[in-house]
């Protein structure tokens, strides 16, 4: 589970739901949940749109089972 990684983990956004959640396949062949209302403005629009196929950087989410933060978004 994501508790086995170190602090960031890597991946790509596999799809965005339009109610804010999504689903990203870590490089570890994982899957996790993230929020997209959670992403900071600012971090996206410096780093790049947040869109299916992206690369991401994440931290896991403390306390939540299979839900990350994104810290960082590539453009596809």
């Amino acid at each position: 589970m994501l508790e086995d990684f170190m602090q960031t983990v890597t991946g790509r956004i596999l799809r965005i739901q339009p109610n804010g959640f999504g689903v990203v396949r870590l490089d570890n062949g994982t899957e996790a949940f993230f929020d997209r209302f959670g992403v900071l403005a600012s971090t996206v629009r410096r780093v790049g749109r947040l869109r299916e196929g992206a690369h991401i950087r994440a931290e896991p989410e403390k306390e939540t089972n299979g839900v990350i933060k994104l810290t960082r978004v590539s453009p596809a």
